[in-house]
């Protein structure tokens, strides 16, 4: 499981805490019940300039006990709503006609305590720290927290009830489905050709930022990357921008995939489930195709993201001889576009639909 990660800088005068998905293993666990999406965590606390911080490992300790305690508490709320899904799936079996109907409001009412615990945490934070500080200090501590937190969702699995699934055999369901490939298709496309874009746009300001990092720097006189990006905050902030924007649309670009790739299970199930259908081998062989490029856009999402993230560091690792920059901007240059894939999706998905007219 990865742990939370802590960070104080004695520049910023800040600490901050953060965790990428606290349900990152939990999705996996609970897969047959529930659609777990990212839950990340980050929170800022800034204090004044003035504020003595003699003990920066204290303040850690006392956010790594509010971390630790809500991601327990995370995790529980899970695994005590999974206990109730199952149950209800045991009176489902015995005759309880309205079970899943149960379930997605209990489902419903979970992801809202989960979103009110990620909210309340950066306060929390934030008084803890105070109240460090403050003994720390010998004088009141006052600290202005920021949050990034993002919860993108907790869902019902829509395969494990019975009740839901009887819909799946009727015509106006399979055209429905085939409709929603055609539009992810449709879109997916068109995000894979922005992303290649703003990833050659990251690359050039890597480079083009570089380029004023090298000029500040001779022979083999070591910079002080930090320093450089304080005296030129514009570029730097630039560049961070520029990185985050990138990491927050490969991101949504892979929650669109995931939602396609769910359409597509349910798609496939009733292809699986047909006989006699018309058109069944074209059928299948353009879904064959829209499964093969799903998968090869999901495929370079990972990698996607990496580079992202570590475009995002440049100017928290040290700079040395600038080889990881230089390194960095090839990576970008030579991942993978999948245009051509989502290409394919948004043709087999047109051909879908006009074949579930039929």
């Amino acid at each position: 499981m990865k742990d939370f990660e802590l960070e104080y800088d004695a520049k910023a005068h800040s600490f901050s805490v953060s965790h990428t998905n606290i349900l990152k293993q939990q999705a996996k666990d609970y897969e047959e019940t529930l659609v777990i999406k990212q839950l990340q965590i980050s929170v800022q606390v800034t204090v004044d300039k003035d504020v003595r911080v003699a003990n920066p490992d204290a303040v850690d300790t006392e956010m790594q006990i509010l971390a630790d305690e809500l991601e327990a508490e995370v995790h529980k709320e899970i695994g005590d709503l999974d206990a109730k899904i199952q149950k209800l799936k045991k009176e489902e079996d015995a005759g309880n006609k309205t079970a899943s109907v149960e379930a997605d409001k209990l489902v419903k009412q979970t992801k809202k305590k989960l979103e009110k615990l990620a909210a309340e945490f950066g306060g929390e934070v934030r008084v803890a720290i105070e109240k460090e500080l403050t003994r720390q200090s010998q004088g009141k501590v006052k600290g202005r927290s920021a949050s990034r937190t993002t919860f993108r969702g907790l869902d019902l699995n829509d395969d494990f009830f019975d009740q839901k699934s009887s819909s799946e055999q009727s015509d106006p369901y399979f055209g429905k489905l085939a409709q929603g490939l055609a539009a992810s298709g449709k879109e997916i496309s068109k995000l894979t050709l922005e992303e290649k874009s703003l990833r050659r746009s990251l690359g050039d300001d890597i480079l083009r930022v570089q380029k004023l990092v090298e000029a500040k720097r001779t022979g083999s006189t070591k910079i002080d990357i930090k320093q450089f990006a304080k005296d030129n905050s514009k570029d730097a902030r630039g560049l961070e921008s520029a990185a985050q924007k990138y990491i927050d649309f490969v991101t949504a670009l892979s929650d669109k995939l995931e939602a396609a790739s769910k359409t597509f299970d349910n798609f496939s199930k009733l292809i699986d489930q047909a006989e006699d259908m018309d058109d069944q081998k074209e059928i299948e062989k353009q879904a064959g195709i829209y499964e093969k490029a799903l998968t090869t856009v999901q495929g370079t999402i990972d990698e996607k993201l990496a580079a992202g993230k570590a475009a995002l560091r440049l100017f928290k690792d040290e700079y040395e001889t600038g080889a990881a920059w230089t390194s960095l901007e090839g990576t970008l240059d030579g991942i993978p576009a999948a245009a051509k894939s989502g290409g394919f999706l948004q043709d087999s998905g047109a051909a879908l639909v006009k074949l579930s007219k039929k």
